[in-house]
């Protein structure tokens, strides 16, 4: 119900907004109905942005979580947004059983083995998880970049995944626990930005992508950066309550939220 209308003139994808909310994928296919690229389409109303400043720097940021279409803590449900493994530019959903009980996988098929780049880009859908290694073959290729934009960066034109030193204003008596559903952070202009308990998919073979840690009692929440840490394994905001870290190590399998900082 996202788009409702499709085309490919042979250069260029076009397509029509149904005008209600969300998210969708758009593939293009060879003959042979393999895909040689997809992207992600976010329709929401226009995210406002917030500034940070610390030690590190100045960082202007989205105010929602990347596939959004809300933030606020009275609409936890619209706020989570999708969550990404490391270096991917597609997202995998995040859907709840209709009957409210519990989380499960849709839209996507687990892989218990890495990929190489190659085949990551023609199976979109495809959550690759080998244990707390990461999902991609190491091949000297850096996915996302600290310093500037790839096309693997999932972030909107002019934004991108930010660097760990953002997630340094986070870790301050500015950011008040909300009991299960996440926390608030007050900038230093005096906007407060709602980081929602999105929890996250696991890239553990016995977990086959499961999503984790949803509202649960410690406000769950985790960010990627796009710091490379070593092979396999990038920096990541973390709240697991009481506790703040601005760059937690974590395997390039999970599946994490991103939240857009203005292009460096």
């Amino acid at each position: 119900g996202v788009i409702s209308g499709l085309a490919f003139d042979g250069k260029k994808v076009s397509f029509m907004s149904a005008g209600t909310e969300g998210n969708a994928l758009v593939a293009v296919r060879d003959a042979s109905k393999n895909i040689l690229w997809s992207w992600h389409i976010w329709v929401t109303d226009q995210p406002q942005e917030q500034v940070y400043v610390n030690d590190k720097g100045t960082f202007t940021m989205l105010d929602r979580n990347l596939g959004a279409t809300h933030n606020a803590s009275d609409d936890w449900e619209n706020s989570r947004g999708l969550l990404y493994q490391w270096g991917r530019k597609d997202p995998f959903a995040m859907q709840q059983d209709p009957r409210g009980t519990a989380y499960y996988q849709q839209l996507f098929t687990f892989s218990s083995t890495q990929a190489s780049l190659s085949e990551a880009i023609a199976n979109p859908t495809v959550f690759e998880g080998s244990g707390y290694r990461g999902w991609v073959t190491p091949d000297n290729t850096l996915m996302w970049h600290p310093s500037k934009k790839t096309i693997y960066d999932p972030c909107p034109v002019g934004y991108q995944v930010p660097r760990k030193a953002m997630w340094v204003s986070l870790v301050s008596t500015n950011s008040v626990h909300t009991e299960y559903k996440g926390f608030v952070n007050t900038t230093d202009g005096g906007q407060s930005v709602w980081y929602p308990s999105a929890g996250y998919r696991s890239a553990h073979p016995s977990d086959a992508g499961a999503l984790m840690s949803v509202q649960n009692d410690t406000g769950f929440v985790k960010l990627w950066s796009s710091e490379l840490e070593v092979a396999e394994l990038s920096y990541c905001f973390t709240f697991n309550y009481p506790h703040y870290y601005a760059s937690n190590s974590a395997s390039w399998g999970n599946g994490y939220n991103v939240r857009c900082v203005k292009a460096y």
